[in-house]
């Protein structure tokens, strides 16, 4: 069994992610190894875990950078894709049918090869009004740069009145995954907001030019680096993931 931690949602404007995300726990694809439930002990480490070592598999320049400075608290030895030349050239085509199942994807094909504690995360842009459109084809649903996906996605928007609704909300799931033991944990995070009328800002990527976050009045690309880093769908799930490791730290 897989453990699905700490997965909650607030969003009263759609429907729940955690309810999208029930009855997706780690179906084992045919090419990958089947996740188990976390022992603590394995979770933990030696008792010198700052030996120990935890790639972050991503080849998103953007993501490599935000991941690693919200796990550089972390007793772990943080390593990218490129540390790993058995790697080169192997990528993973995010076929599954929801976040969790491409988080998991990408974690067990990445952490099976490189033979270290592996996190891997997928996430995506859910539009209301678009029925939570691209979603987890926010990557793949056009061809081209950021800037013209943004700019398709507001015309999208745009298309259907002065009156929509332009809730929106960012949703980010990470897997944990150790190939010692195949186990895999999931930490869900979520960043509700609207949509601007127009991409606005320089410091941030993807969709971060055309997001406003609840609470806000400029976009994530205009709050810059230091507040998406406190405030984001990624933060949030990274937090989680910190609060598991420090509650089995707390009891050794």
């Amino acid at each position: 069994m897989v453990v699905l931690a700490n997965i909650s949602s607030t969003h009263q404007q759609q429907a729940s992610v955690q309810d999208r995300l029930s009855g997706q726990v780690c179906h084992p694809e045919p090419t990958i190894p089947t996740c188990r439930e976390r022992s603590p002990e394995l979770v933990s480490g030696s008792s010198n875990p700052v030996n120990r070592q935890l790639l972050i598999a991503t080849r998103n320049v953007g993501k490599l950078r935000e991941l690693s400075t919200l796990l550089a608290d972390l007793p772990f030895r943080l390593l990218s894709l490129d540390d790993f030349p058995q790697l080169e050239g192997v990528d993973v085509d995010e076929t599954g049918d929801s976040y969790q199942s491409n988080a998991k994807l990408k974690a067990v094909t990445y952490g099976s090869q490189a033979k270290v504690l592996t996190l891997a995360e997928d996430s995506g842009l859910e539009v209301t009004a678009l029925n939570n459109f691209p979603g987890i084809n926010s990557d793949r649903w056009l061809t081209g740069t950021y800037q013209q996906k943004n700019l398709a996605l507001l015309g999208k928007i745009d298309s259907l009145g002065n009156n929509v609704d332009r809730s929106a909300s960012f949703v980010d799931v990470t897997c944990l995954y150790d190939p010692a033991d195949q186990s895999c944990q999931f930490f869900l995070g979520e960043l509700l907001g609207t949509i601007a009328h127009n991409q606005s800002g320089s410091d941030g990527f993807g969709y971060d030019p055309i997001f406003i976050p609840n609470g806000y009045e400029q976009t994530l690309a205009e709050l810059g680096q230091d507040i998406k880093n406190q405030i984001s769908a990624r933060a949030k799930a990274i937090n989680k993931l910190k609060l598991t490791f420090s509650s089995i730290h707390s009891k050794t």
